[in-house]
């Protein structure tokens, strides 16, 4: 009986501190919500030729430009953007086949 008693005791501490845990967790990831996001600026040039496609963002933070515009100026590509950090990642040239 004493047995019983002391894996029911054992068992109702484990789950007050999966409790407590999860509640702990719980209010770290309220704490990484509460700010407003931060503005951040980037800046990249294109030719005069080139007019804005399309823009797409990823959800996890990537901005895709793509510019139509004469393929002799370098207008048919996409820039590559970190919309959080306001960092310019790369240029993909598109070709005419």
């Amino acid at each position: 009986m004493a047995a019983l008693k002391a894996l029911v005791i054992g068992m109702a501490v484990l789950i007050v501190a999966g409790m407590g845990l999860v509640v702990y967790g719980m209010v770290r990831q309220a704490d990484g919500l509460r700010g407003a996001p931060e503005v951040v600026e980037a800046q990249q040039t294109v030719p005069e030729a080139c007019t804005l496609a399309e823009v797409t963002a990823d959800g996890r933070g990537l901005l895709l430009l793509r510019l139509a515009g004469p393929v002799e100026q370098g207008c048919r590509a996409v820039l590559l953007f970190d919309a959080r950090q306001g960092d310019f990642r790369g240029r993909i040239d598109l070709p005419a086949e």
